[in-house]
């Protein structure tokens, strides 16, 4: 018997209301209650998501730490970028790696979060204006023990040799 609880978070207005969850909503509960640890990993990461950059920095300024993966992020814009090293340099709970495999066609494409490996956030979002705000995306919040699952995946990518961590 599973012992996971599983609820389906959208962005775009379409799919709003009827009792339909918010992944901005999600997004901002995640980030006020994680207390520990925060694991991020994104395809595309852009300054048009303002709140999640602001929300990493909230968590990093509690003392929480944060771990980003962000597929080819040296082709990120410069701007997100610029922002991850001024984070960097302020502070050492946070890890950035750079998912950049070999092979061309190799690509982080996951969007996913996970909260002191209680809770994750995993949707077909990218971290940017058009993924939060303007396309009709598709997610799910979960608890239970599938998030020990999917943080244990995540601890899987940072070993297997595909990222490199970002030291300034």
């Amino acid at each position: 018997m599973s012992n996971n609880n599983v609820r389906v978070i959208v962005t775009g207005n379409g799919w709003m209301g009827g009792g339909i969850g918010s992944a901005d909503t999600a997004m901002s509960r995640l980030f006020m209650r994680v207390k520990n640890e925060l694991l991020i990993c994104a395809y595309s990461l852009t300054s048009g998501a303002d709140s999640i950059l602001q929300g990493v920095n909230d968590v990093l300024e509690r003392g929480v730490s944060v771990t980003l993966i962000i597929n080819r992020l040296s082709e990120q814009a410069f701007s997100v970028i610029d922002y991850l090293n001024c984070l960097l340099v302020n502070h050492p709970n946070l890890s950035v790696y750079d998912f950049c495999p070999i092979t061309k066609g190799e690509d982080l494409h996951a969007k996913v979060m996970v909260a002191d490996r209680t809770v994750a956030l995993v949707g077909s979002f990218n971290l940017s204006r058009r993924g939060l705000l303007e396309n009709h995306e598709l997610g799910v919040e979960i608890t239970g023990e599938a998030v020990k699952d999917i943080a244990r995946a995540i601890d899987m990518i940072i070993n297997s040799g595909l990222v490199k961590k970002v030291v300034l």
